[in-house]
């Protein structure tokens, strides 16, 4: 995976862009990190959503080596196998979806909105300090469940 494909793109779910976007923004350095936190939450809850209209998110080699090992543990704990890249992506793509909604549904109910169209967003009221501590307390509060 050292040598990854520069073409290979990250998607989400079109709904939730503008809410990778508006939450990676004072959060995290690139929308890569934000969609890890995701997949990976998405994983840990047991929930695989397929995307519905996708969208370009970022493209894959944003992804750091530790983010590229971490999605191909995730193959291969799902599959007992290795897959390509492009099918270790989707699978976390997949997750990711499942993890966004996650928090949309229990943790950011209070800080996000569907407009008209479906896409999901931070309300206007919402500062980067409200968001960072309502995350901080869910990673806190989860990581004393056993097991994280």
């Amino acid at each position: 995976m050292n040598n990854v494909n520069t073409q290979l793109r990250i998607y989400v779910s079109k709904k939730y862009f503008p809410l990778f976007v508006e939450i990676t923004r004072g959060l995290f350095q690139q929308n890569s990190e934000f969609f890890m936190f995701c997949t990976f939450l998405g994983e840990k809850k047991g929930r695989k959503i397929p995307l519905e209209k996708r969208y370009e998110l970022c493209q894959a080699n944003t992804l750091s080596e530790y983010d590229n090992i971490a999605v191909k543990s995730l193959y291969l704990k799902e599959f007992d196998t290795v897959g390509s890249h492009k099918d270790m992506i989707q699978l976390a793509e997949q997750y990711a979806n499942g993890g966004v909604t996650y928090l949309i549904e229990h943790t950011l109910q209070d800080y996000v909105y569907e407009d008209k169209e479906g896409n999901w967003h931070l309300k206007p009221n919402v500062t980067t300090k409200q968001l960072q501590e309502e995350l901080f307390h869910y990673v806190l509060k989860e990581s004393k469940e056993v097991p994280f």
